[in-house]
């Protein structure tokens, strides 16, 4: 086209900055435009009030006697060789705008010739898809870093695993049941359980819940891998993650599910008072009653009296709403797996592998 310079810019309400530039742009202009002059832009002022989508010369945007008392024109623009040009605006958001910048010497003739507006024009719609897929794409990548991150806080194991059974993802909790050799491991890229028989399922079950299979076979499931150590099983639940019947296994997966029936949470007194409101002697009544203790030796324990503990324990019931032990350990013992941090969840997993 004749241009000297050509760059991609965004516009917010802090900056005004190239983003990508063409190859020959002297790299001290394009520093110099980011740090100082793409502030004082008088294209980009006019731009702000332009329709997206139109390739419009630098003439129609500013009057020669803006351009040429300016800062901006006789500072950056002319040294550099970008008195003149074409601009178009391709993505405007609520507070931000991409736009095109088309730059070149300053001539007798006017740079935006018609034959050069209409070539701008003809790849403004490129731009304008391109920018579109890379929001899209990094919109997309945001969103999974999020649901990873998700899967990688919870504390029982999560695997996803492929129709092909290559494991795709494994979160903390999943990778530490992997890693103690009981019951769980990876061979070739493969999620795999002790034991022929439950191998054998879990595999079964992965390729129906990633890939489909007749109309009266249930996708997924539950099932319990063995453990060698005598350990009491794991408990694992298929769920199918695919929309539905597919002959392309490689594009399917399912989502792995694992529980450790030995894995028992160790709560914090400061966590219970917080949780239901309890005063400190309440809170470790009712630590002790999930940990299994009776009465009695919670009375000898903290050398209180059992109609003492009696009564701590009758408040506890009243501030969760419960009114059996049994009730009351279920409600704790849900309330600390909700509460504890990612590591702790790791770190007491390990302990106990």
């Amino acid at each position: 086209m004749g241009a000297t310079g050509c760059a991609l810019l965004i516009t917010d309400r802090e900056r005004n900055v190239i983003t990508s530039r063409s190859a020959g742009a002297d790299p001290a202009a394009v520093m110099a435009y980011n740090d100082h002059y793409g502030e004082l832009d008088i294209v980009v002022a006019a731009l702000q009030s332009m329709p997206a989508g139109r390739a419009l010369p630098f003439k129609l945007l500013a009057t020669p006697e803006q351009f040429a008392g300016s800062e901006f024109y006789n500072d950056w623009s002319l040294p550099n060789d970008y008195g003149d040009g074409l601009g178009s605006v391709l993505i405007r958001g609520r507070d931000s705008m991409a736009w095109l910048a088309v730059a070149a010497k300053t001539a007798a003739d006017p740079f935006g010739s018609p034959e050069r507006i209409a070539l701008v024009q003809a790849l403004v719609g490129h731009l304008q898809q391109a920018i579109r897929t890379q929001v899209r794409l990094t919109d997309l990548d945001r969103r999974n870093a999020d649901l990873i991150a998700a899967l990688d806080s919870l504390s029982d194991g999560v695997a996803i695993v492929g129709g092909d059974g290559r494991l795709v993802h494994m979160n903390p909790a999943a990778a530490a049941m992997v890693a103690a050799a009981d019951g769980l491991g990876v061979r070739s890229g493969h999620l795999v359980a002790t034991g022929e028989r439950a191998d054998s399922t879990l595999g079964r079950m992965v390729y129906q819940a990633s890939v489909g299979g007749p109309a009266d076979v249930a996708a997924g499931g539950c099932l319990a891998i063995p453990r060698p150590s005598g350990r009491r099983p794991y408990v694992a639940r298929v769920i199918p993650l695919g929309t539905g019947v597919s002959t392309d296994v490689a594009a399917q997966s399912a989502l792995l599910v694992i529980a450790d029936p030995e894995r028992e949470p160790e709560p914090e007194a400061d966590t219970l008072r917080r949780l239901y409101g309890l005063t400190k002697t309440e809170a470790e009544v009712a630590r002790r009653v999930l940990g299994g203790s009776g009465l009695r030796p919670i009375a000898d324990e903290m050398s209180l009296s059992l109609p003492t503990i009696r009564s701590h324990l009758q408040h506890v019931f009243l501030k969760t709403g419960t009114h059996r032990q049994a009730e009351l350990v279920r409600l704790l013992i849900g309330g600390l797996a909700a509460t504890r941090r990612p590591e702790e969840r790791r770190g007491r997993h390990r302990a106990g592998s």
